[in-house]
């Protein structure tokens, strides 16, 4: 019993991944491996965080999800994608 509540826990961590770096995809027309690196960044970072009960994640502050940071956290990243 226990362990399937916590397999439901860890699926809802990675549909949350999934579902934040497809949100960066969509809004701010990054490439998958450019959004894999700023949502990494933003992890290293503990500019995100998860909440497990509902399966998303939050920033700390909204600035970060402004475009002209999200386009900083990908030069930044830039390496990381080559």
């Amino acid at each position: 019993m226990a362990a399937q509540h916590y397999k439901e826990i860890a699926q809802r961590i990675v549909n949350a991944e999934n579902s934040f770096i497809a949100c960066m995809e969509e809004d701010y027309a990054l490439t998958e491996s450019q959004a894999l690196a700023v949502f990494n960044l933003y992890k290293k970072e503990k500019i995100l965080k998860i909440d497990s009960g509902i399966g998303s994640w939050t920033v700390k502050h909204g600035a970060f999800l402004d475009k002209s940071t999200i386009q900083n956290a990908v030069k930044m990243t830039q390496e990381q994608v080559a």
